[in-house]
């Protein structure tokens, strides 16, 4: 939540902006998680002017259940 929130763009674009443009792509969920995981650079680059998910050197690390986990709530905010 430093850099997202669920409906207002901040840092990073919100949560609910995020689902809706992922929502629009072949698999998703796998291609969220790619970026939750590995940053800006595992897909699609910044979704939101130049804001880039910084990589794994920069924040913490996240399992394969919780990039799943939160990967399907941001793919069912609306």
């Amino acid at each position: 939540m430093q850099c997202h929130s669920i409906d207002k763009d901040t840092i990073g674009p919100s949560f609910q902006k995020m689902g809706a443009i992922y929502r629009t792509i072949k698999d998703p969920e796998s291609k969220l998680i790619d970026v939750m995981r590995f940053g800006s650079d595992a897909h699609l680059g910044p979704l939101s002017g130049r804001a880039r998910m910084p990589d794994s050197s920069e924040r913490p690390l996240i399992s394969d259940a919780e990039g799943k986990q939160l990967a399907r709530w941001i793919l069912s905010l609306h």
